[in-house]
């Protein structure tokens, strides 16, 4: 009962703060003239950004492809991308990220893999993002102007990349210490602990063969490739609103976005994220009404497409399984 409570607690809390950030978003501006921003916003640069929005995400399907794909195990990409499709929406729509857990613990059957080899890869997912948003956050600061920054801490985002490179290419780090945990609680509370063992070493399995160079590269690649395109989703949807000065900016509020979605929030971070994206743009000159149609119009088109698409895939595949 109390871990129930405890997650209702968290969904009432993340949609209290949710609605505090949209409040400081716009409950001051006019909804008038952020309706007519938006609604003369031009079609075809919105087109354009679902595209390479999804492009982005059926990279970084392969790209989960290839981390499952060890011990010489072929997975198949289509499934990939239906799982990752379909967590996503799940993510978006439902709360204490249902998604991940959906994942996790469901849709490994899908691909024959155990939960831990998933729970790895995801991990892998985090460092592989985490390190993509510091490298175009700094580069980003490279085009706009931020207020009490200097050459040292423009600099730090690249030593944060430096940091997770390490972890993956030398996940002995942390696994090490997994195990050494692991073996001191059987000791010390002499439990059976074979299944967590077990978990532990497919864990440590898929990281280890994931440090390798050449897949190491490989992942770091495509990473960056599909992390472009969501940079490129960003800048391009900021090229449908006329109103919007130095379009650049919009390459700065994308990690500052994506890092806004680690406070806790509603399901799809409405609130959070958009608070922090219409800061961004006010930076560089906009103003707010301009700034907050913005960061809702981009919230848009990284929301409802893979929403739609992955709630699709659910409901064929709910059709295909009666």
């Amino acid at each position: 009962m109390r871990i129930s409570n405890n997650r209702k607690f968290r969904f009432v809390a993340g949609i209290l703060i949710s609605l505090i950030f949209l409040y400081l978003t716009i409950g001051k501006l006019s909804l008038a003239e952020l309706n007519e921003i938006i609604s003369n916003a031009s079609i075809l640069p919105l087109t354009l950004a679902v595209i390479f929005f999804f492009v982005g995400y059926l990279l970084r399907a392969k790209r989960w492809e290839i981390m499952l794909e060890y011990k010489n195990e072929k997975i198949c990409y289509h499934k990939c991308v239906k799982i990752i499709f379909i967590t996503t929406a799940m993510n978006n729509i439902l709360p204490l990220r249902a998604g991940d857990i959906a994942r996790v613990m469901f849709y490994n059957k899908e691909i024959n893999k155990s939960t831990s080899s998933i729970l790895a890869s995801m991990v892998i997912e985090r460092f592989l993002d985490l390190f993509c948003i510091l490298f175009f956050l700094w580069v980003s600061l490279f085009f706009v102007n931020i207020p009490y920054t200097n050459n040292i801490t423009q600099q730090l985002p690249l030593l944060g990349c430096f940091c997770i490179l390490l972890l993956l290419i030398k996940p002995q780090v942390y696994t090490f210490t997994l195990h050494f945990l692991s073996n001191l609680l059987k000791k010390t509370a002499n439990v059976n602990l074979y299944r967590f063992e077990q978990g532990l070493n497919n864990f440590t399995s898929l990281v280890n063969n994931t440090s390798s160079l050449r897949i190491t590269s490989k992942l770091l690649v495509l990473s960056l490739i599909a992390w472009s395109f969501e940079a490129l989703v960003f800048y391009i949807t900021s090229l449908s609103i006329i109103e919007i000065i130095n379009n650049e900016s919009a390459l700065f509020a994308m990690p500052i976005g994506t890092f806004s979605t680690l406070i806790p929030g509603s399901p799809g971070y409405f609130g959070t994220f958009d608070y922090f994206v219409s800061q961004t743009m006010k930076i560089s000159g906009n103003n707010s009404t301009v700034a907050s149609a913005y960061a809702l119009l981009v919230h848009v088109v990284i929301w409802l497409p893979i929403t739609v698409a992955g709630g699709i895939m659910l409901i064929l595949k709910g059709k295909n399984n009666v």
